[in-house]
């Protein structure tokens, strides 16, 4: 990245936020989150000062996103919504929360609670992130996968739980089982996923038909697979 390049970047606006501060996402990205009164040019010269730490941001996410990652649940510590970037925060007011502060990006957890407590609310939070996804977002990815194969099986159950080896299952029965470390993933990688179980309804095994419907359904599935196991490691919850 140049001194003279014109850095694309992603700009979240709060009214809370002071200061101006940048993040480099999974994908190599940047987001910089500002005050609502901060000027363009301001935006531009912080960016110009950063450039090195950017760099190095990026190349740590290359190198990272293939190891795993032992989790201790302390202030500061990184995890991963929707692609999105969150550090963990002690809220000194109060005892029995776990929530998301979108403008601050912060998962903001109670105080006074043990490692396994907070372990516990954050998985709480994702099961919680989990349900409300697939609750608005599996009936419009069934009426695609309707419109692209001609035929519509609905679910019997879907849930959300702690998987640490996949990221998703689908029974015989048709109850459809997701991860819970899946919703740290970027959206379009959750959907993959969703697509995937969701062909299985109609074809239960990984023969020729399936992945004729899978590619039909979703053409970058094998992209989108690679990227999900590269991104394991800093899934874990």
């Amino acid at each position: 990245m140049g001194k003279k390049e014109k850095v694309q970047y992603q700009l979240r606006l709060s009214r809370k936020r002071k200061t101006i501060a940048v993040r480099v996402v999974w994908d190599g990205s940047i987001i910089v989150h500002a005050p609502v009164w901060v000027r363009e040019k301001d935006i531009r010269q912080f960016i110009e000062k950063k450039q090195s730490w950017i760099r190095k941001q990026r190349e740590w996410f290359a190198w990272i996103y293939r190891q795993a990652i032992y989790r201790t649940y302390e202030d500061g510590e990184t995890f991963y919504i929707k692609g999105d970037q969150y550090t963990l925060k002690t809220d000194t007011e109060q005892r029995k929360c776990c929530s998301l502060d979108e403008d601050l990006q912060q998962i903001r957890i109670g105080y006074g609670v043990t490692r396994e407590r907070r372990k516990q609310r954050i998985i709480e939070l994702y099961r919680s992130i989990g349900t409300a996804y697939v609750k608005k977002r599996i009936p419009e990815l069934l009426g695609y996968i309707e419109e692209i194969t001609g035929e519509r099986k609905n679910p019997s159950q879907v849930t959300v739980r702690n998987m640490k080896r996949r990221w998703g299952g689908c029974s015989s029965s048709g109850k459809i089982t997701l991860s819970l470390r899946l919703f740290g993933a970027p959206v379009h990688l959750i959907d993959y996923v969703i697509i995937h179980e969701m062909i299985h309804l109609q074809e239960m095994n990984h023969q020729k038909h399936f992945y004729k419907l899978l590619t039909a359904a979703d053409p970058e599935w094998k992209k989108k697979k690679k990227m999900l196991e590269e991104l394991s490691g800093t899934l874990q919850l």
